[in-house]
């Protein structure tokens, strides 16, 4: 990996791995990257490509019900492109983010075959926004972002479970006093398609089933006790 400054705002990087597998033989990747910070604005761009590859995982490919001994290492290209802000003396930060990555063979679970097997060609784009808080008296903080994911299965009806089209949230921090601290968290997901149970019958021959959009609370009181022990109390899923 290497790093170059041609100029005071901007940064190049780049990097390059090789994987030496038995059986899939010697990989390499590349990443590329660069960020150009805007002046004195407390702003700055960067953009990124890379090339990946894994290995299927020993559950994927001996399992005992869905393993399948035949599937062949995933490769993938992703880029981003985003700019980041730092606002009013940096309490608040801004952030916006694009990308799009291309999987070939993607390892995934067919609910028809009941097995896994490897997706020719899967499109991945989205975008994330997040922005966050944090006043003067650094005794509450809070953050907030929201996801978009459009997946497309290249020349295939076929779709990828759990991953939901939008996906946002809140987190909010406070100190209570010395020694207490209050977090709640908030998020949102959009309606996922996931396996239905039985993946099979007459009525339902894709397997599939459309899980509606749902909320989510979770809280936590951490307490410290002693310099070197905190507590922490925690309820999830409040709604």
């Amino acid at each position: 990996e290497a790093r170059l400054s041609p100029t005071e705002n901007l940064t190049l990087s780049a990097g390059v791995r090789v994987d030496d597998a038995d059986s899939a033989g010697t990989q390499t990747n590349h990443a590329m990257g660069a960020v150009w910070q805007l002046g004195d604005s407390g702003s700055s761009m960067y953009a990124n490509f890379a090339t990946g590859f894994k290995l299927p995982s020993f559950f994927a490919l001996g399992h005992a019900l869905v393993g399948n001994p035949d599937l062949v290492p995933e490769e993938s290209e992703t880029w981003q492109l985003g700019l980041r802000s730092q606002l009013m003396q940096q309490r608040l930060s801004l952030a916006v983010e694009l990308y799009s990555s291309e999987f070939k063979n993607l390892i995934d679970f067919d609910e028809q075959l009941f097995t896994n097997v490897n997706r020719s060609l899967v499109e991945s784009r989205g975008v994330d926004l997040s922005a966050s808080y944090k006043p003067e008296s650094e005794s509450f903080s809070i953050r907030a972002f929201v996801s978009y994911l459009d997946l497309d299965v290249v020349s295939s009806d076929d779709v990828l479970r759990g991953r939901p089209r939008w996906h946002a949230g809140v987190s909010a921090y406070t100190q209570l006093s010395a020694k207490l601290g209050l977090n709640i968290d908030y998020a949102w997901n959009d309606t996922t398609i996931e396996a239905a149970l039985p993946l099979q019958s007459l009525a339902n021959p894709s397997g599939l089933r459309s899980l509606s959009a749902y909320n989510r609370v979770d809280l936590a009181l951490t307490a410290d006790i002693s310099p070197d022990l905190r507590a922490q109390f925690a309820v999830d899923n409040l709604l």
